[in-house]
């Protein structure tokens, strides 16, 4: 029965490195196995000359260095390729209005509607509006609520002047009745003129700002 065994386990053995699907390719591994094999078998009276091994250990080292800075190429390649498809994907949306998480917004002749979130009671809510040089043009107080809260701007200025269609920021600051600031996510919207790459990262031009994919709420025509 121990005999039947054994040879079961041979015929098994010699089955599976039949069935074993030959290297094309040798790798570092291979290259490392064959080196230890050599040393292990080397005839004791007649040793491997130093400097083979030497030379062989300095090959080894070699490829894998090449091998890892091929891996890496490889790595930088399809990162590339993928950077690539995400902005062919992203054309899409140029000419489509988007809104996004943001405290940028362009303005017209009738002013601009600003949308924000307060997490909270707010006792206190005041909007402080900016002109593209970082000028304060107007501050408002409101009446907040929890939740979703509009403000529409007229383009009108602390003094009732009427100010020019352009590029705008603005600031909400909110409180409860205790005077603590409450968080507030400010969003905007405007309509995608182009799609472009800064680093690995796809953006949306808007004209007055630029919108990573992250920030993006929804998508529309």
């Amino acid at each position: 029965m121990i005999q039947q065994s054994s040879n079961i386990n041979t015929v098994t053995s010699i089955s599976n490195i039949n069935n074993r699907e030959p290297k094309k390719e040798l790798d570092k591994d291979d290259f490392l196995n064959l080196l230890v094999t050599q040393l292990k078998n080397q005839d004791p009276l007649n040793p491997l000359d130093n400097s083979e091994f030497i030379a062989q250990t300095t090959q080894f080292s070699s490829l894998e260095q090449l091998i890892n800075i091929s891996e890496k190429f490889d790595k930088l390649i399809d990162n590339e390729e993928s950077s690539n498809l995400n902005l062919f994907s992203a054309v899409s949306f140029i000419d489509k209005t988007i809104n996004f998480y943001g405290n940028d917004f362009s303005a017209d002749e009738n002013g601009a509607l600003l949308r924000f979130d307060i997490s909270g009671t707010p006792a206190t809510t005041n909007i402080e509006i900016y002109n593209d040089k970082g000028a304060k043009v107007k501050t408002v107080s409101v009446k907040g609520v929890d939740g979703s809260n509009t403000f529409s701007w007229d383009l009108t200025d602390d003094n009732g002047i009427k100010l020019n269609p352009g590029n705008y920021s603005y600031k909400v600051v909110a409180k409860d009745k205790d005077g603590n600031e409450l968080p507030v996510r400010l969003s905007s919207s405007g309509r995608v003129i182009g799609v472009l790459k800064e680093g690995n990262s796809t953006v949306f031009d808007l004209g007055f700002t630029k919108v990573k994919p992250d920030e993006i709420i929804s998508v529309y025509n």
